[in-house]
């Protein structure tokens, strides 16, 4: 019989957990096969770098409680009465009604969301979830009449653009865009458009930031979306049509290319916003995508930091690339022994478990590393290592 090791020297994946995980075909959890390499070596994962797999579960189902249930202590960051001054101010504008006691229903992506559609009675992300940007803005989309579809080319555009930047700024700002220029978020328009032209668009809007390389995917994108990639596309069908697959949608942000060999969907294609675009597209963008338990966290600074202070992994002395793999498997693994809760269509996955998570690292574990003490904000504090 041969052994696990020579199994996986052989070419047959095998993720051995000798702290406790079980073996695990990372193919079969969907995740690229970069990423599985970077995760085998020798047929073993970087166990020194993994953390205990149950901890990381409880911590895991902890952070979606409280985020998706209202949990977090959000006046301890002074987040609640900025939300309420904020949502105020955007709901004088758009005659929204204010939602109280709710503070996941007032981020930037969802409002502006949420607008074009007009207001629903549902709550699609539960309680702290709409201080996620995508939630708040697509809420605003809707109420300014544009529907489901309108919602998700408004998020595919301004996930493009979301690097390296404050992404309040950014929703903002586009949400700004789209009230005076609708048609800027028309691939049909946009691709029409002379290139000067959209470049000024988006600087004078402040929607785009390195502005010839920004406004150089933005318009690739609605070239793809209008007539350049093919209607059965998985990345235009979801967008059109609003049913997808996990896996098609990352083969086909990674792979497809125009005629010119030119990625059809760059800067959205990145191991980082391929992953949140395709959750914002169920949620808040009420797609219906098959195989979403195959897309793992999208590991950024703040996604990286809640890790390691919560000590689900060893990795903060590792480069970025050798710490993602890590850090997504690690997550993956949790999360399938967690069952935790979230929006419907995420619901158990790691795409519910990251808007939680970014959203924790943002406000939990960024505004303890300026305090330089630990200020709890949630139960998941109680595991913190960074400050004890």
């Amino acid at each position: 019989m041969a052994s696990k090791k020579g199994s996986a020297l052989r070419g047959q994946p095998y993720i051995d957990h000798s702290h406790g995980f079980q073996g695990l075909d990372a193919s079969k959890l969907g995740i690229e096969n970069r990423l599985g390499q970077e995760l085998l070596v020798i047929g073993k994962v970087h166990d020194r770098y993994s953390s205990d797999r149950s901890r990381a579960s409880r911590i895991a189902l902890l952070i979606a409680e409280d985020f998706y249930g209202d949990g977090l202590d959000l006046a301890s960051r002074n987040m609640a009465r900025e939300a309420a001054e904020a949502t105020e101010g955007m709901n004088s504008a758009t005659s929204l009604p204010r939602v109280e006691g709710q503070s996941s229903l007032n981020t930037p992506e969802v409002e502006a969301v949420h607008c074009l559609r007009s207001f629903g009675a549902e709550i699609e992300t539960g309680q702290d979830s709409s201080r996620l940007h995508s939630v708040r803005c697509a809420k605003q989309v809707r109420a300014l009449g544009g529907n489901d579809r309108d919602a998700r080319l408004f998020l595919t555009f301004i996930s493009a653009m979301n690097r390296a930047r404050n992404a309040t700024q950014l929703w903002d700002a586009g949400m700004r865009l789209y009230g005076e220029r609708p048609q800027a978020f028309d691939p049909h328009h946009v691709a029409g458009l002379e290139f000067e032209e959209l470049r000024s668009v988006l600087k004078t809007a402040r929607v785009s930031r390195r502005h010839g390389p920004d406004s150089i995917a933005w318009h690739q994108i609605a070239k793809s979306l209008s007539v350049g990639a093919p209607l059965e596309s998985p990345v235009r069908r979801v967008i059109d049509a609003g049913r997808g697959d996990a896996q098609d949608l990352l083969g086909d942000l990674k792979k497809s290319r125009d005629n010119g060999g030119r990625h059809r969907f760059p800067l959205l294609r990145g191991p980082k916003i391929g992953p949140m675009w395709i959750r914002m597209m169920v949620n808040p963008g009420r797609a219906r995508i098959d195989r979403i338990e195959a897309v793992p966290v999208a590991v950024d600074v703040q996604v990286r930091r809640a890790t390691e202070n919560l000590g689900v992994t060893a990795t903060r002395d590792l480069p970025l690339r050798r710490a993602k793999p890590v850090i997504h498997e690690t997550w993956m693994s949790a999360v399938a022994e967690a069952d935790i809760g979230g929006p419907s269509g995420i619901s158990g996955t790691c795409a519910a478990l990251d808007p939680a998570l970014w959203f924790f690292g943002k406000h939990g574990c960024g505004h303890c590393k300026k305090a330089g003490k630990k200020v709890r904000f949630g139960r998941a504090c109680d595991f913190c290592i960074r400050f004890g």
